[in-house]
């Protein structure tokens, strides 16, 4: 096929035709062309395939030789020309950390920027709304300018182990409100291990804020004892 296409353009020109590379690193569609690599040809030729999504294909100076010949092109290597062929990819619009975050820290809307990436990445358990970053925790450290996946991010701990927290019970006729210690992290909706600091009693209870804890109704006409007196 490069044989027939190169001597199609020969006949068409007749004489060399004076070329100059191109960019060293591009990006093609599906097809690799001589005009892809060459300026100032009066024809065009398929070359090769484009390489796959992610991979590179790397034309030396003395391939870029032999293809210049081929197609009766005027050009000759000034010394370690090469090029640097990806294929173009779709991209699509990801949000990104703008710095650095800590194993355990809250991520700020302020921390979030966007940066657009090849669609084959993004659809692989990648987060693509800000929305649902903004105010999660980082699972473990996360690096600047990376998509982040479904797993990097946790609940934010509101609680934290040894800490003072707010126990409610509201059953819908009685509001009772005392304090205690938190035995156990926890995010807002998980259920924690907390003592009452008057009854000294351990309850189960409902995260449901920072430093804020809820009896879980079901269970409320157990643990009323346990709450000790209104506050």
């Amino acid at each position: 096929m490069l044989r027939a296409s190169a001597l199609v353009l020969l006949l068409l020109c007749g004489t060399a035709q004076a070329a100059s590379l191109k960019a060293t690193t591009l990006a093609v569609d599906e097809k690799v062309l001589l005009s892809d690599l060459f300026d100032g040809i009066a024809g065009d030729a398929v070359l090769s395939a484009a390489p796959m999504p992610g991979r590179t294909l790397t034309m030396a100076a003395p391939q870029l030789l032999r293809i210049a010949q081929t197609y009766g092109l005027d050009w000759r290597p000034a010394g370690g020309e090469r090029v640097v062929i990806t294929r173009r990819e779709e991209e699509v619009s990801v949000p990104v950390l703008t710095r650095r975050i800590a194993a355990g820290e809250v991520i700020q809307a302020s921390d979030i920027t966007t940066k657009p990436v090849p669609a084959r990445i993004a659809a692989h358990n990648t987060v693509t709304d800000a929305a649902l970053i903004a105010g999660r925790g980082a699972r473990r450290a996360l690096q600047p300018d990376t998509p982040l996946q479904r797993a990097d991010l946790v609940a934010p701990q509101v609680i934290h182990r040894g800490e003072s927290v707010s126990i409610t019970l509201d059953d819908g006729q009685m509001l009772l409100v005392t304090q205690g210690e938190a035995q156990m992290d926890g995010a807002v909706g998980e259920r924690v291990r907390v003592v009452n600091s008057s009854s000294k009693k351990s309850i189960d209870a409902i995260v449901t804020g920072t430093g804020q804890v809820a009896v879980d109704p079901p269970r409320a006409a157990t643990q009323k004892s346990d709450l000790g007196p209104a506050s």
